[in-house]
């Protein structure tokens, strides 16, 4: 029944994420982690994070702390993030060095879209 549960919750906050970078469309499935509170310390710009390989000469090193864990994030600002077809502004992407699959969704949303999306 919990892993029912589980389920639930993560297909009612799924979502079909569309990022523009550099003439490439990358169509991802992703969720609203509710614990996912990363942002950029200066611009306080929200960081959705993917399962891509994306080279990059222009990253942007995002410092977190999490469950006494401490590290840096490597982010790129895309051109274009549209979220169930409503663009999104003041994002950038994190780039997951440890590949992730929840249920087969490869990008974990920001909390702080959960409004913006609803």
């Amino acid at each position: 029944k919990e892993e029912i549960k589980k389920y639930k919750e993560i297909i009612k906050n799924k979502y079909n994420v569309e990022i523009n970078y550099r003439n490439k469309k990358y169509k991802l499935e992703g969720f609203i982690d509710t614990g996912n509170r990363l942002i950029s310390p200066i611009k306080k710009e929200a960081i959705i994070l993917v399962n891509l390989n994306i080279n990059s000469k222009e990253l942007i090193y995002v410092p977190y702390k999490a469950l006494n864990t401490t590290g840096i994030i490597p982010c790129i600002k895309p051109e274009r993030i549209i979220i169930d077809n409503k663009e999104i502004k003041n994002c950038l992407v994190g780039l997951a060095k440890d590949k992730f699959e929840i249920n087969g969704l490869n990008c974990i949303l920001p909390n702080k879209l959960k409004e913006e999306l609803c």
